[in-house]
């Protein structure tokens, strides 16, 4: 084990040359990014061939080139395909690109749904292809049209189907979103038609699962389609798999697995095709349903995985003295050597695309800086004479290379030729920034013509207008328009833009019009001749002539086109067109374009969807520079396909949240010793500018924590970067750095390698698992990692992999990084059971407040910055379904908090009729009262009220459950009535320590108004801060106050309003240092109510909090000291 295969590709066909393959070394295959690396390197793959008497053919230097005695004479060289593949784990059909492939079944009539249908495939897709792959489908344009399954080059899965066999009602209903499975990715799809859903209509709803049994979940939101429908029986057309035999689209090539059409949903199988079962070769076998199936043309029943497919650039032959032992050692490359190897730059978009057009002449103006002549970018084009123009001094223009700018007396003149067919009409065209408006006309733009009494044709920009002009051979004017709306002149000028003269066919004759754009919108405006004279005679453009006015002088101009069709735009024009750069493309669109136009063989995943990076213009560069800054900006991950020559795309989105790809336990030895984590610094980076391709910049700095900026030992220094980004705008760029900084930061161990055995009898389990799953962006966990490490899952990315092979050799090696900066906030889950990606935000810091034994089950928990942790229980509980129970981490232990309530409150739900009793939270503790009677409180009503019989005698309620440094308090306050004489004191107390007290306080004065204060126990410490609200007997006010350090602050709100953000008072004062909590209310000295009361209700310490816990979730028991940090085991991190 493992049995290996060697082929090469010699002239569209795959030979076998395992025989020839040394195994004296063992094949090594290296794949993906290396540690520390941005992007990823060529592959590699390693091994030997016998170069003696081939085992093969028995000839002598049969992998030498260049040797006329070879089979392979003329057949291999540089860069000759290559491929690896070992014979493990269960069988699949194997449908490749070319040559034409499927699995096919006879039209009958078991085959015909009686309702409702329900259809599944079980694949991994070669990749997303450039157009519409057939998947699956009963569908025959010449017999009988059922239905089909087709997967879109967006990636989105297309059904149709029909009830009369001719007409398809709804022809092509795509999913509302893309699959998510990247090249050579397992993944399940089905699609469900309920012909009548009981509403009056009929339901079409998509579905992935990682494997045919499921889980399923729903892709996209499901079709709802006006009335039933039906699926027609009795058709003629055979079910295929992979091809569909006359649909005319691109086969779906790649690995299947299973196929399954079911008489309705969830019914029985029809067909039950399980190709894990089949024998390797078959060409014929019956599923489990009866129905037999056919392997047609270049599809093949295989237990061959690929693991390496490359090109082999060189064949260098070596023997050893006295010719005994010949042989080449071969190190086949993967494409991005091929594409990295003395490649051009690309040129400029608008060069690109103005000559794939149907333009009669062009002349880009890209010429270098010592041009004495513009050159003609047309085959047999005659360059354009020119003089003055300070060439290649303008490179502000993204799709362009540099232009020239307009000097003194500068002037343009080139020859045009004939119209192919003059009835459509000419259009002549330029680009040109002007930074501001002449302030008298000058000549903008300008053709020469013959015939119909008319010689030139100018455009004129400045003095408030645009206007046109039409002369004849003395000059004089024959026609003429303008335009001199504000609005219109501003896209004139101030940036990039376009302008062109225009000929139209109107009725009675001929308009001629000025045209300009502003690049990369799709805002047009003119004026014309017609708009005055009516309709003029044609006229045939003979050349350009643009003699520029001082008014003028530097202007950049370029691009000058002259086409056949008036309304033929050849710039590509708006937004993401070529006259743009393409700017705000997505990755994967823009990828997917350059493959197109280079032919490049790349596999992205579906194209639609939000969350992509825009992207900023295409700049001249390599396409292997294009292709890579695309996947930088958009933080995917460029890889090589390992089993096709071709690049792969990951994004970043497929990244977040993905289920782990393979799951290993260390303690069932499934891990290859040794294991040997790093906790170091590499990879950190805690300070990071990210700079926008000729754009600004943004900052992103970790401040605090152990991996922060901060000196030892509160963090680690500064650890800083830099990265320029092609981005669409400036306003991106916070985001990004803060993302890149999140990513650089991750405070946990690294595993530089992890090593497995695939020859271990305990990973073979695993074996089919690692074959469908494991590549370079795969995401791998370890269950019960050793006793000395975190007791915590290992959670990793591979980011590159050494696969060592032999014949008795199976290892493999995986670079890995930390995968939990991956894990991000998703929308819930209806049932949030369902939820696995991490829902719940972490505060912004949290400590112990009290020491923790090992068998504690309540911790007492300090929030001071930021919100608190939610509430299971309270005068108000905050927490939904869902948010509890949480797993936290406090000290390298795993608790799970299964409840959380403040520390003490009291939502006086009982009746109390002589004092206020005990408090109903979880910590035992009752009201002690001091001051007045025990009859001046009473409960009732839900609140807990005191009686004010005499001025100036306060009335104390605290709770004494053990002394407190840093607390907030939070309580409801409602008076019975408006003070009267003099005002009313109540508020919370803080840190009660003896006779003395921190005391935030409402003053409620006469006629209804509220200020705010903080005291020391009777003696203000803070200013009186007025409200600028009033209260009435029976108003309900909040007051919110806290301690931290030697601050005290306080807000106050009526109940009727929201919560102020900020707080209204802060008090600076070191005297008492911790204490308990309660209430107190009080009358001033000449107050005159009677029967006065205050209601108290709402209470509750806000922080410190009381969680009910499970301990050592993951294994650790131990004590924690007050002050230990504890937060979320798994925050929520919002993605980019």
């Amino acid at each position: 084990m493992p049995e290996l295969r060697y082929e090469i590709n010699t002239g569209g066909q795959w030979e076998d040359i395992t025989a020839d393959v040394r195994t004296r070394e063992a094949t090594r295959i290296t794949r993906g990014r290396p540690d520390g690396a941005n992007t990823a390197d060529p592959g590699s793959c390693s091994f030997q061939l016998n170069n003696g008497i081939s085992r093969v053919t028995g000839a002598v230097g049969r992998y030498s080139p260049r040797n006329p005695r070879s089979d392979l004479y003329g057949r291999i060289g540089r860069n000759t395909p290559v491929r690896v593949s070992v014979r493990a784990g269960a069988p699949y059909l194997r449908v490749p690109a070319a040559p034409v492939g499927r699995l096919s079944t006879p039209s009958s009539a078991a085959l015909d749904t009686t309702g409702d249908l329900d259809v599944r495939v079980e694949w991994a897709p070669d990749q997303i292809g450039t157009i519409t792959q057939e998947v699956a489908a009963r569908y025959h344009t010449g017999r009988t049209r059922i239905w089909r399954l087709l997967l879109e080059l967006d990636g989105r899965l297309y059904v149709a189907w029909s009830p009369d066999g001719s007409f398809y009602p709804e022809l092509n209903v795509p999913s509302t979103a893309p699959i998510t499975s990247g090249p050579g990715q397992r993944i399940a799809l089905r699609f469900t038609l309920d012909i009548d859903n009981g509403n009056g209509g009929h339901t079409l709803t998509y579905y992935t699962a990682p494997t045919m049994a499921g889980p399923w979940s729903v892709l996209g939101a499901p079709h709802i389609g006006a009335g039933t429908t039906s699926v027609i029986t009795g058709g003629d057309a055979d079910l295929e798999l992979g091809n569909a035999t006359d649909l005319g689209f691109q086969q779906a090539a790649g690995r299947y697995y299973a196929f399954q059409l079911r008489d309705g949903i969830d019914g029985p199988p029809l067909t039950d095709v399980d190709l894990t079962a089949q024998t390797p070769g078959a060409t014929a076998f019956t599923d489990a349903a009866g129905v037999p199936w056919t392997v047609v043309g270049g599809a093949e029943v295989t237990d061959w995985y690929p693991r390496w497919v490359g090109e082999i650039p060189a064949w260098p032959p070596r023997w050893s003295p006295g010719d005994t032992d010949i042989w080449v050692p071969v190190t086949a490359a993967g494409i991005l050597r091929r594409l990295g190897q003395g490649a051009r730059p690309l040129q400029s978009t608008l060069r690109r695309r103005i000559p794939s057009t149907d333009v009669l002449a062009y002349w880009p103006l890209e010429d270098g800086a010592e041009a004495t002549e513009a050159a003609s970018a047309l085959a047999g084009g005659q360059p354009a004479t020119i003089a003055n123009l300070d060439m290649a001094a303008a490179s502000d223009l993204p799709s362009s290379a540099p232009l020239p700018v307009l000097q003194q007396g500068a002037t343009f003149l080139a020859p045009l030729p004939s119209l192919p067919n003059p009835a459509l009409g000419w259009r002549a065209e330029m680009a040109y920034r002007l930074d501001t408006l002449p302030s008298s006309s000058a000549g903008w733009f300008r053709v020469d013509t013959t015939g119909g009494g008319i010689a030139t044709i100018t455009g004129y920009i400045g003095g408030g207008e645009a206007r046109i002009i039409a002369r004849d051979e003395d000059g004089a004017v024959v026609a003429q328009g303008w335009w001199n709306d504000s609005t219109a002149l501003a896209a004139a000028y101030g940036r990039w833009c376009r302008v062109r003269l225009v000929a139209v066919p109107i009725t009675g004759g001929w308009d001629y019009r000025l045209w300009w754009t502003p690049i990369g919108t799709s805002e047009n405006w003119y004026t014309s001749t017609s708009s005055n004279v009516g309709p003029l005679p044609f006229t045939r453009p003979r050349r350009i002539n643009c003699q520029w006015p001082t008014a003028l002088v530097g202007m950049p101009v370029g691009h000058i086109t002259y086409i056949n069709n008036p309304s033929l735009d050849v710039y590509g024009a708006g937004s993401g067109g070529p006259d743009d750069g393409h700017r705000w493309e997505t990755a994967p669109i823009r990828m997917r374009r350059l493959a197109t136009e280079e032919q490049l063989p790349i596999a992205t995943p579906g194209l639609n969807g939000s969350g992509y990076t825009w992207l900023g213009p295409q700049r001249i560069a390599t396409v292997l520079d294009l292709v890579r800054q695309a996947a930088e900006a958009d933080g995917g991950e460029l890889t090589e396909l390992r089993d096709q020559i071709g690049l792969g795309y990951r994004p970043r989105l497929a990244q977040y949240n993905r289920p782990p790809d393979l799951a290993l336990d260390y303690a069932a030895g499934h891990i290859a010793p040794p294991i040997e984590p790093q906790d170091d610094d590499q990879d950190v980076t805690n300070d990071i500018t990210v700079t926008r391709t000729s754009g600004s910049s943004a900052r992103a700095v970790l401040e605090s924590g152990p991996l922060s900026i901060q000196a030892p030992p509160a963090g680690i220094g500064v650890y800083d970067s830099s990265v320029d980004l092609n981005v669409a705008s400036d306003g991106q760029l916070d985001q990004i750095a803060a993302w890149r900084l999140h990513l650089g930061t991750p405070d946990e161990m690294r595993y530089p390698v992890i090593r497995l055995n695939l020859r271990n009898q305990r990973m073979a389990e695993h074996i089919q698992r690692y074959l469908d799953r494991v590549d370079v962006g795969a995401r791998i966990t370890i269950a019960n990692p050793p006793s000395w490490l975190p007791a915590v899952d290992i959670d990793l990315i591979a980011q590159s992999y050494t696969e060592i092979l032999n014949a008795d050799t199976w290892d493999v090696e995986l670079a890995c990084a930390p995968a939990s900066v991956w894990r991000t906030a998703e929308v819930g889950e209806t049932n949030p059971a369902d939820d696995d990606a991490p829902a719940c935000i972490d505060t912004d810091g949290s400590t112990l407040a009290a020491d923790a034994a090992p068998d504690d089950d309540r911790l007492i928990v300090q929030t001071l910055d930021g919100p608190v942790w939610v509430t299971s229980a309270g005068p108000a509980p905050t927490a939904v379904a869902g948010d509890l129970p949480v797993d936290l981490a406090v000290g390298g232990e795993v608790v799970t908090a299964t409840a959380v309530e403040p520390f003490v409150w009291d939502d006086f739900a009982r009746t109390e009729a002589s004092g206020w009793g005990d408090l109903p939270c979880t910590t035992p503790v009752s009201w002690v009262l001091t001051g007045g009677a025990p009859a001046d409180r009473t409960v009732a009503g839900g609140r807990g009220i005191v009686a004010l019989p005499a001025p100036n005698a306060p009335r104390f309620q605290y709770v004494s459950t053990w002394s407190h440094a840093d607390a907030e308090v939070l309580v409801s306050i409602t008076p019975s009535a408006v003070a009267t004489g003099a005002p009313l004191l109540v508020g919370s107390m803080l840190r009660i320590s003896g006779a003395e007290w921190y005391w935030p306080r409402l003053i409620l004065g006469l006629g209804g108004s509220v200020s705010l204060e903080i005291a020391r126990g009777l003696t203000p410490i803070s200013a009186l801060v007025p409200t600028g609200r009033t209260y009435a007997g029976g108003t309900t006010w909040w007051l919110r106050g806290r301690t931290v350090g030697s601050t005290i602050q306080a807000k106050a709100w009526p109940a009727t309003v929201r919560e102020p953000m900020g707080w209204q008072v802060t008090a600076t004062d070191t005297v008492i240092t911790s204490g308990f909590v309660g209430v107190v209310a009080m009358t001033s000295t000449g107050n005159s109510n009677s029967g006065l009361t205050i209601a108290f209700d709402g209470f509750e310490m806000v922080s410190p909090q009381l969680m009910t816990v499970e301990r050592s979730v993951n294994s650790v028991s131990k004590s924690h000291a007050s002050g230990t940090d504890i937060r979320l085991h798994r925050p929520m991190i919002v993605a980019l």
